[in-house]
């Protein structure tokens, strides 16, 4: 996950074609068995509180990807759907904190529209 600044919003890097919600949940409870003291995010530094950590990021994995399968399911898609998911992850994001620079800096490290394009994708997939 992408967690910049030990803010309290986690964005989910949900890059196309990897993406896999069943494999990452699997990757983060493997994670979560090893009782780590620190994880260090690609890119995005150290993590202490790793318990807290990969709950709260298998937590967004399943909204993320929950999120946008059902407004797949409800006929959105196009534009509607880029907006729909980058308004739900930027009003998250606003809640916990975040200021409007520090958004700024998420969209360069992970666009929501590029990891929308990932979620879509396995939802594809799947389908």
């Amino acid at each position: 996950g992408v967690r910049l600044e030990h803010s309290a919003y986690l964005s989910v890097a949900a890059a196309p074609p990897q993406f896999d919600p069943v494999a990452y949940s699997a990757s983060i409870a493997r994670l979560h068995e090893l009782n780590l003291a620190k994880l260090y995010l690609t890119h995005f530094g150290e993590i202490t509180d790793v318990s807290h950590h990969l709950s709260q990021y298998a937590l967004r994995v399943e909204q993320a990807h929950e999120g946008v399968e059902e407004m797949i399911q409800a006929g959105v898609s196009g534009t509607m759907l880029r907006h729909s998911y980058t308004a739900t992850e930027a009003a998250l994001s606003m809640d916990a904190g975040v200021s409007e620079e520090l958004w700024e800096k998420y969209q360069l490290v992970n666009p929501t529209q590029m990891c929308l394009d990932g979620i879509a994708l396995s939802i594809e997939r799947r389908g």
